[in-house]
């Protein structure tokens, strides 16, 4: 997707903080995380419980309760999976895939 974009993102990376390269846009606030694990950790047991039978790991799974939480979000990702996870059990998920 290009041009402009209004909304909010929610991402995560699988080591560590984030990532050098994402400062800039994470200090824009282009990029906010705003997601509290040990407020959320019994949904996201839950989705992992949920979808066992789909390759979904603990970051898959707070991204997932994070689009949950803001309705109005859209994750970016490279990751096929979310095409079937579902946020609020039937909702699908607002998704960007870079070109």
């Amino acid at each position: 997707m290009r041009g402009s974009f209004g909304g909010s993102v929610a991402s995560a990376w699988r080591v560590g903080s984030i990532p050098p390269s994402a400062g800039p846009v994470h200090h824009r606030q282009i990029i906010r995380i705003a997601f509290g694990f040990e407020a959320e950790a019994e949904a996201v047991w839950h989705l992992l419980d949920k979808y066992g039978d789909v390759p979904i790991d603990f970051a898959d799974a707070s991204l997932v309760r994070m689009a949950e939480i803001h309705a109005a979000s859209r994750v970016w990702t490279v990751d096929s999976d979310f095409k079937v996870y579902r946020r609020n059990v039937r909702q699908s998920i607002s998704l960007i895939f870079p070109a």
